[in-house]
């Protein structure tokens, strides 16, 4: 019994210490360079981190949209996500002091426009993930909205 309540003592500890580390991690700020997002159009987006001199392992930006359906079972409300469309905007892997750059997004023409329904969404998102060496990974989702033609 002191072995379970060590370990979940131990976890705690490394919870907190995590947690503390994030709070030194860069933020991750994106901008895109024309608005309202449309199928078939093209846009730059810009990329940039603040607050850190770390050393990035790798940045990955993706596009992707993803469709939500939510419905009851028994007492139970779930959500199932299925990513249907991906698209890599970014992509850098090994060690790099580069804090800001930038990347086309092109949008097919055959793509729908966002969905927002009681029970189910199209979400078009932007999931970015920067790798930073000895702390904790910075994982960030942006929402966008994609208009019809």
């Amino acid at each position: 019994m002191t072995i379970i309540f060590g370990l979940i003592g131990l976890l705690t500890i490394y919870g907190v210490i995590y947690s503390f580390l994030q709070l030194f991690n860069p933020q991750l700020k994106l901008e895109i360079d024309n608005h309202p997002l449309k199928p078939g159009g093209e846009y730059k987006i810009y990329w940039s981190l603040d607050r850190s001199n770390r050393v990035i392992e790798g940045i990955e930006i993706t596009f992707q949209l993803e469709e939500q359906a939510t419905y009851r079972r028994g007492t139970d409300t779930k959500t199932d996500k299925k990513v249907i469309y991906q698209q890599n905007i970014y992509s850098q892997l090994g060690k790099s002091r580069e804090r800001h750059g930038e990347s086309l997004l092109k949008l097919p023409a055959n793509l729908i426009h966002s969905f927002n329904a009681p029970n189910n969404k199209l979400v078009y998102q932007l999931k970015c993930i920067v790798q930073i060496a000895s702390f904790p990974d910075v994982q960030e989702t942006f929402e966008l909205v994609v208009s019809p033609k």
